[in-house]
């Protein structure tokens, strides 16, 4: 029987949780050095963030925690780089039981799959979810997470990156935030990060 989510809209965000939570405590995937719980909640965090600068209903908050949520469930049983379609479906096998309308359900697919790169999001929801999964790159962080990023791919394609300080470079110059707040708060961060990973590529 299908389960009416007018219910208290911060009591299913829970469940929501529970489940993603549940479903990364029981992966065996050693690999997600990165994409793992612990990124996945700073996304939240970041989402519920940037979300307060903006004046978004109960719904679309809830559209957006949603999809922070699942958005990498996918890397649990896909290692290729369209994991935000397999992220998609194992959000929608969560609500197969859930009578939540269409659109909303659309919404929330919509956000995730957003965040594949190169990021083309075409709402503010997906523009915030873009931003707060990119976040780190305007942050002291930035050198700690990338170093987790290669190490990532290395240790699940089993090969070695070369010339990652390049390619990080490269990504950095052609990144973009979305929302006002991140270019406001996050993009002289990132152009810092750009003259720091300058500065290593040249001493080499």
């Amino acid at each position: 029987m299908a389960v009416n989510m007018e219910l208290n809209i911060s009591a299913f965000i829970n469940r929501v949780e529970n489940y993603c939570r549940g479903i990364f405590a029981a992966s065996v995937e050693p690999g997600l050095i990165y994409h793992n719980i612990r990124h996945t909640e700073l996304v939240v965090k970041r989402v519920q963030e940037i979300a307060a600068n903006s004046q978004l209903t109960e719904t679309e908050l809830f559209v957006l925690i949603t999809a922070a949520w699942f958005h990498d469930t996918g890397h649990l049983k896909h290692k290729e780089k369209n994991h935000e379609m397999k992220s998609v479906a194992i959000m929608c096998e969560f609500f197969a039981a859930v009578d939540i309308p269409g659109n909303l359900l659309n919404q929330i697919s919509g956000c995730i799959l957003a965040t594949q790169l190169p990021a083309r999001p075409k709402t503010l929801l997906e523009m915030i979810l873009c931003d707060a999964d990119l976040y780190h790159l305007g942050t002291e962080e930035f050198f700690i997470t990338n170093e987790l990023v290669k190490k990532e791919i290395e240790k699940r394609c089993n090969t070695t990156v070369k010339n990652w300080n390049e390619s990080s470079l490269r990504f950095l110059k052609s990144h973009k935030y979305f929302t006002s707040y991140c270019r406001q708060k996050l993009e002289p961060g990132k152009q810092n990060n750009i003259e720091k990973l300058e500065q290593i590529i040249n001493r080499k």
